[in-house]
């Protein structure tokens, strides 16, 4: 995760100015309602025309400026998010243009393929909601609690209730969707596995005649994922629905706890309608700390992802300071080289020497397995030899 961070520190300034503008945004926002509350309790009551239209100008204003910081903040999200997606994009790029043969087959190309496309996009949709949300929801939900509490401290049960209620909803939805995304991740590396292999190896599938039983290898993991996906969606489904009754009962009980205090005099109509919007406000904040809580656990699991292949440091890596040749005569000399692969316990090649001269031809001959394709491999560098030397006209092909 910190290696994923790390993209973000040239954008701090970006991420300071839209903080500024979340923080204009939710405190026009919470100045509507008291304005409301005016209007109702000293203008429409008191019969006060002159009242009710300097504050619905300013109303106006107010609305206008939540407008302009709304807009402002949601460019600058998307475009920092955007940025630091490219960034990252480009990083893995180059890390693993830089693997070579071993590190490929540690992660496998579908694998990839997968965390430079869909791992980062993940993480690109987690920064606007984090840059939008995450900072503006706390913003609201502590200013509308204040601002309700100095309304009305005898309907703060009400917010109370639907608060304990929300976060059970929240609870269990963490608990039941959060290990399912790590699953999915996975299912969908495997299909795209597939489906690259089934691409390659179309000729030799057709071949030996496996169409089908390919078709059937595909559709299982289609199935897999299918049933993950429609899990993580039905929960999805179910939670927004519930939260809203929530909201919609509450407000039913606000206006019913509210209408007894009218009754009693101890609560003016326009403070219970502003307290109203003000329990909306708590609420809606919960509700998108909600959705945050659903989204980032996701998109962790896909930071993580990128970054265990950018903290990996490829085991073949140029000198420091390169031999180049400038008149290449082209011969090839091993110097007793072994090879052996990454957590093998026997060597490939063992003590191999010889000299491919340039113009004639040198047969590497033999049985399935015995390391020909390594050896000629060892020669590119798409692997570093265990023991020896691979020269190129006597100079070490590391050295080049």
């Amino acid at each position: 995760m910190r290696t994923v961070l790390r993209y973000y520190r040239p954008y701090i300034p970006f991420v300071i100015l839209i903080l500024a503008f979340l923080f204009g945004q939710a405190m026009c926002e919470l100045a509507l309602p008291g304005y409301m509350s005016d209007i109702i309790n000293n203008g429409i009551v008191k019969q006060d025309m002159d009242y009710i239209w300097r504050t619905g100008v300013l109303m106006i204003g107010v609305s206008a400026a939540t407008v302009v910081c709304s807009l402002a903040g949601s460019f600058f999200a998307s475009r920092t998010a955007a940025k630091s997606s490219r960034d990252i994009r480009d990083a893995l790029f180059k890390k693993v243009t830089a693997f070579s043969a071993a590190e490929l087959e540690e992660f496998s190309t579908a694998s990839l393929i997968t965390r430079s496309t869909n791992d980062v996009q993940m993480v690109q949709q987690a920064t606007v909601m984090i840059l939008r949300l995450a900072c503006f929801a706390p913003m609201m939900g502590i200013g509308a609690i204040i601002k309700a509490l100095n309304t009305s401290v005898s309907l703060s049960w009400t917010v109370g209730l639907a608060l304990l209620v929300i976060l059970c909803i929240m609870a269990m939805a963490f608990f039941l969707v959060l290990p399912k995304f790590q699953v999915l991740q996975k299912k969908l590396d495997r299909l795209n596995l597939i489906m690259k292999e089934r691409l390659s190896g179309i000729l030799v599938i057709r071949a030996f005649n496996t169409e089908r039983s390919e078709e059937k290898r595909f559709d299982d993991a289609n199935v897999e994922l299918t049933k993950i996906n429609m899990f993580v969606n039905r929960a999805m489904s179910f939670m927004m629905p519930a939260l809203m009754f929530v909201m919609n009962a509450v407000s039913i009980l606000i206006i019913w706890a509210g209408a007894h205090l009218v009754e009693a005099q101890s609560l003016m109509i326009g403070d219970m309608l502003a307290y109203l919007q003000y329990a909306m406000h708590v609420i809606m904040s919960f509700l998108f700390i909600t959705m945050i809580f659903i989204m980032i656990p996701r998109s962790a699991v896909s930071a993580q992802r990128i970054g265990e292949v950018l903290d990996v440091e490829p085991t073949i890596e140029d000198a420091e300071t390169p031999v180049s040749l400038t008149d290449c005569s082209g011969t090839v000399q091993f110097r007793n080289v072994s090879f052996a692969y990454p957590d093998a316990e026997e060597k490939t090649l063992e003590n191999i020497s010889f000299t491919a001269q340039p113009g004639k031809t040198t047969a590497i001959i033999g049985g399935t397995g015995s390391g020909k394709s390594t050896l000629i491999s060892l020669i590119p560098r798409f692997y570093d030899v265990t023991e020896g030397e691979v020269l190129l006209d006597d100079v070490n092909i590391r050295d080049l």
